[in-house]
């Protein structure tokens, strides 16, 4: 299983994927977090801003625990989508605010709602 963890960090979310057998892709925008993630030499690790990633490999998962200030976990879960295959399943840990704000949280709620998701 192919499983892509957008802002890695140190792997906290990677590193369980990859013990429960999968295949892990990682970005990470801070350079040290990026070293550390490749020194493990179990992961492939970009170091970039993950909403500048073209979506060139799809992933049957995506785990992610985005930045969120300012809506930015909102944008980084429409851009993770990208690279989630037909089928797959996409998890990620987010702001409280996302459930009752208006805006674009809201037209978000309604884009999960008519995936199947919550």
């Amino acid at each position: 299983m192919w499983v892509l963890e957008p802002s890695a960090g140190r792997g906290a979310l990677a590193i369980p994927a990859l013990v429960a057998g999968g295949q892990v892709d990682c970005v990470e925008l801070n350079r040290a977090n990026a070293e550390h993630l490749d020194e493990a030499d179990r992961f492939d690790v970009v170091c970039c801003d993950f909403l500048t990633v073209a979506s060139e490999r799809q992933y049957d998962r995506v785990v992610m625990n985005p930045p969120f200030t300012r809506d930015q976990d909102i944008r980084h879960v429409e851009h993770a989508l990208k690279f989630l295959a037909p089928g797959g399943r996409l998890v990620a840990i987010m702001s409280g605010g996302v459930l009752f704000r208006q805006g674009r949280a809201a037209t978000f709620r309604e884009m999960v709602a008519a995936r199947g998701g919550t």
